[in-house]
């Protein structure tokens, strides 16, 4: 399968108050239980992150071409950074995601950005992009225009509604309450 796997890890995680992928989550660092779901996928794995600790993963790391932008930056920089045209973005505080989400998304991506909803939420963070989309970001970027949810109305982006699965699946794990509910 020609596509590459990113991780986005390049947040502040203030309502965290430390590296979210980093902080423990079931006995191991968050963003490994991302890193195990896409390895079933059998796809080269890129981290998006300033923090050089991510080193520990054995994957390769980039840097925010353009910083502090969220994730309209983190994603610039993985369409930018690619050399595949189909790409999975995943940010790293979804620890109980499974490999089935992908596999799925995949098989419906045709050309359009792709993403995940659950129970009519939608999950911009969770999908299959493209690299023909990376001058979208680039404008976005240089008209400071932030707004992820905005930019993927304004490409019609699709989303895969997936209520069957479990609301565990698809929860962000943003602070340490929520880290503390979510370890069982």
């Amino acid at each position: 399968m020609n596509m590459t796997a990113f991780i986005l890890a390049g947040g502040k995680s203030s309502r965290m108050g430390t590296d979210k992928g980093l902080t423990f989550f079931k006995g191991e660092p968050m963003i490994q239980s991302i890193i195990n779901c896409l390895e079933k996928l059998n796809l080269p794995i890129v981290i998006v992150t300033q923090n050089q600790k991510y080193q520990q993963f054995g994957l390769p790391i980039i840097s925010d071409l353009v910083k502090e932008k969220g994730p309209i930056g983190g994603i610039h920089t993985a369409l930018t950074h690619t050399t595949t045209e189909k790409n999975i973005i995943v940010s790293c505080d979804t620890p109980n995601l499974d490999s089935s989400i992908f596999k799925e998304l995949i098989d419906n991506a045709n050309g359009t950005i792709t993403i995940a909803k659950h129970k009519n939420r939608t999950h911009p963070l969770i999908g299959i992009y493209y690299k023909k989309d990376a001058i979208h970001f680039t404008n976005a970027l240089n008209k400071n225009e932030l707004k992820l949810g905005d930019l993927l109305n304004k490409l019609s982006a699709k989303s895969i509604n997936f209520d069957k699965k479990p609301d565990k699946i698809f929860r962000n794990i943003n602070t340490k309450l929520e880290l503390d509910e979510n370890q069982s």
